[in-house]
């Protein structure tokens, strides 16, 4: 199965007031499909430093961390219930359902996440099907790191330790040499 979400970027400069409008938005739809579905969630935007959310490389690194969740899908006979993408200015989100135990797929996804390079800049949020976000910190695992010093990331950004264009170029990088690696 070939993901590529590949539409023009908008390339739209998001304001604070955008972006906390799309996090409202997607809480809402997560809480939804929850209530409908009534089992795990996996939602997946990518890291994006700066005020640009929506553009060419953010979509390459969305595509092949959306291949990368199928793949382990299929591998694992895991067949989602429903999903559903969006392009969006404030950059791409995808929802998917699974019936499966949202601990063991919290696990699988972190693993996914920390298995290349690139997986740093994919966040896979997964939901248990009462609504509780499963954290990377509850399985052991370290805060996300900073994409130029690999600092703790949260920190960097309070601090604002790095200009938006050395995130980008880290950012730019990471989707560089992870799409050669999946050319060869």
């Amino acid at each position: 199965m070939h993901w590529a979400f590949t539409e023009l970027a908008t390339n739209h400069i998001v304001t604070l007031t955008e972006m906390l409008d799309c996090r409202e938005s997607r809480q809402s739809r997560q809480h939804a499909w929850l209530a409908y579905y009534q089992v795990s969630l996996i939602s997946l935007t990518i890291v994006t430093p700066g005020i640009v959310k929506d553009m060419p490389i953010t979509r390459q690194a969305f595509n092949l961390a959306w291949r990368a969740i199928h793949q382990l899908c299929m591998h694992n006979n895991w067949q989602p219930i429903a999903e559903t993408v969006s392009l969006l200015p404030t950059g791409p989100e995808a929802l998917m359902v699974i019936d499966i135990n949202a601990f063991d797929l919290k696990q699988a996804m972190i693993e996914l996440e920390q298995s290349c390079a690139i997986g740093r800049l994919w966040d896979i949020d997964v939901f248990d099907k009462d609504g509780t976000l499963l954290s990377r910190q509850a399985y052991g695992f370290p805060a996300r790191q900073c994409l130029v010093c690999h600092q703790n990331a949260k920190v960097c950004s309070r601090n604002r330790q790095h200009t938006s264009q050395e995130l980008l170029a880290a950012m730019q990088s990471l989707v560089y040499h992870a799409q050669d690696s999946d050319e060869n």
